[in-house]
């Protein structure tokens, strides 16, 4: 009897560590689980595993990076928060900047994905996206000098790529050099013939440079594609008075304004003829209005009192015997 017991007790007992064995190893970790819920596409399940597993693994740091992926798209701070967390010394420590870098970039956040950019640009020198992220970076900033190297270094790594063209050719405008903007803008066009950016660009970088039987081809190929493109127009209009035509550019100047109205830099233009064909009177209605809302613009109080003067002389010519 006394064995029959010990027998049926010893299966308890083993039945029992079997269960709690069953329970401890048998189900997955809520990392796998986790893993298994991002395969399936249940974001939030699995973001709540990471969650649970991190609050036991906090040194866990691909779980972090991966937690960060998940949750970046809802909630940048927090992202940024758990990826920031990473060591420099964890391996996953570039991924974590990496990502530190796309949210702060979506969310405008310059000066810290400048900070992940070039963290990331020291442990790779040539890595293109990073490169191309700073040089836009830079750009918007109004920072040219700092972009153009960035940007080249991206032309000589992805040579084929039109847009990077494009980019370095603005950069230089914004620098002040728009006879440099020309050989980026042709190697655009060459990769791709019709970037109507790439021609527009160009027509402005060749009128500025004083090249106007090129530019006028250019502003022609954009209006045969936008008839009403107002800057296309607005640069043949120069062409037309750089040319020594200043009715025909007045012409080319409303025709602009028909469209555009309120166009700032169509009404300097058209002032500017006005007072070239010694209508003074006329730039100077045309003039009053713009001064009212552009107060701080020099262009338009050079241009005013330039009018008021050639104003005061129509009415003193239309006064004398």
């Amino acid at each position: 009897m006394m064995r029959r017991r010990f027998a049926v007790g010893a299966c308890v007992l083993v039945l029992a560590a079997g269960i709690a064995f069953a329970m401890k190893w048998g189900r997955p970790s809520a990392k796998v689980r986790a893993e298994r819920a991002v395969a399936a596409r249940r974001w939030t399940e699995a973001a709540a595993l990471y969650e649970q597993h991190l609050r036991l693994r906090p040194a866990d740091h691909a779980a972090r990076v991966a937690l960060g992926a998940l949750v970046k798209s809802t909630d940048a701070r927090r992202a940024v928060a758990l990826l920031e967390a990473v060591p420099p010394a964890a391996p996953e420590y570039l991924a974590a900047q990496r990502h530190i870098a796309d949210i702060t970039l979506s969310v405008g956040d310059d000066p810290r994905a400048q900070q992940a950019l070039l963290v990331l640009l020291r442990n790779a020198p040539d890595d293109y996206a990073v490169r191309l992220s700073l040089a836009e970076l830079y750009y918007r900033q109004k920072r040219p000098k700092e972009a153009l190297p960035q940007a080249l270094r991206c032309a000589e790594l992805k040579p084929d790529r039109a847009q990077t063209w494009l980019l370095i050719a603005d950069i230089y405008d914004d620098l002040g050099h728009p006879n440099e903007m020309i050989v980026p803008l042709h190697r655009a066009l060459e990769l791709d013939p019709q970037l109507a950016a790439a021609h527009l660009n160009l027509c402005y970088a060749l009128v500025w440079s004083g090249a106007t039987a090129e530019g006028r081809q250019e502003a022609e190929w954009c209006l045969a594609r936008d008839p009403a493109g107002v800057a296309a127009r607005r640069l043949l209009a120069m062409c037309e008075r750089d040319e020594g035509r200043p009715e025909e550019a007045l012409v080319e100047i409303r025709r602009a304004l028909q469209s555009a109205p309120d166009d700032l830099e169509c009404r300097i233009v058209e002032a500017q003829l006005l007072l070239f064909l010694h209508r003074g009177n006329e730039a100077q209605r045309r003039l009053q209005p713009l001064l009212a809302r552009h107060p701080d613009d020099r262009r338009l109080q050079t241009l005013a009192a330039r009018a008021a003067a050639a104003s005061d002389r129509q009415d003193a010519a239309a006064t004398s015997p």
